[in-house]
């Protein structure tokens, strides 16, 4: 992770989600290679789900989050992925040194083994690892501790190895808006990107987003995860409250983390 771990009363909420969205995207590529090894698919796509998956975290932290005492991502992907017996190709990259030490401790006494962690800064690290990748289906997942790094996914987004590999970003609502309405703007016309046309710079066809999780308690924050993909059939999810972007309850949720409500009476948007 590019500076602390942070921790915080949305952590353990954070994990909740991230375990569900990572146990429905291993039982799809679960039945995508169940699928290429009955015969289905070109031949070409059979040989890719023929190779072991891809899992970069780019933010992986220490393993451990002590505020709220619940595992951190590397560990929570390990324990999914252990649920299905087909190869991994797993990468950790943390810029902490310290983090890094206890993730790799944690991950021993854990008993996994058959993973990569990577120290160092994700903008040197990750165009690394996926040029010797090669192509295979994979994901990669996004916690920075400030606003992502887009431009760094818009420039692997556009590379033939990344076709198959969906991108998975934890982002608050709130705190990009802060960072993009302070910054000065570049002329009298152009500003700092707002998130949607973040995503849309992205090459990925279908992006579903999390709503946000202030039934109980308002999160001022506006947490929520974005899921970007190439596979336009990629389920809905509405009892885990992920919606498509492309419908109406998906649109509106990223309205409401795109937009300050002034700019949402303005654009005529609906609030959720």
């Amino acid at each position: 992770m590019n500076g602390a771990q942070g921790q915080g009363r949305h952590t353990s909420e954070k994990q909740y989600g991230l375990r569900k969205v990572l146990s429905q995207w291993l039982s799809i590529i679960d039945c995508i290679k169940s699928k290429a090894s009955n015969g289905y698919y070109s031949s070409d796509m059979r040989e890719i789900a023929k190779k072991d998956i891809l899992y970069v975290d780019m933010n992986s932290g220490s393993g451990w989050n002590e505020e709220v005492n619940c595992v951190g991502s590397p560990l929570l992907f390990l324990e999914e992925a252990a649920k299905h017996d087909f190869g991994k190709s797993v990468h950790f990259i943390e810029e902490n040194p310290e983090s890094v030490t206890s993730l790799s401790e944690r991950l021993r006494i854990d008993g996994f083994d058959n993973f990569g962690i990577w120290g160092g800064n994700h903008n040197d690290v990750l165009p690394d690892i996926l040029q010797n990748a090669g192509k295979r289906y994979g994901l990669i997942y996004h916690d920075p501790n400030g606003l992502p790094s887009f431009d760094l996914l818009r420039d692997v987004s556009n590379s033939p190895n990344f076709r198959f590999v969906d991108v998975l970003i934890r982002i608050s609502g709130t705190n990009y808006k802060r960072i993009r309405n302070g910054t000065k703007a570049v002329s009298s016309t152009i500003r700092y990107p707002n998130l949607k046309d973040q995503l849309k710079s992205i090459n990925k066809k279908e992006w579903i987003i999390r709503d946000i999780m202030d039934d109980e308690m308002p999160d001022p924050y506006q947490w929520t995860f974005l899921l970007g993909t190439n596979w336009t059939k990629y389920p809905d999810w509405e009892r885990q409250k992920f919606y498509k972007i492309s419908s109406s309850k998906g649109a509106a949720i990223l309205n409401r983390v795109t937009y300050t409500i002034p700019e949402l009476g303005a654009f005529g948007h609906d609030k959720v």
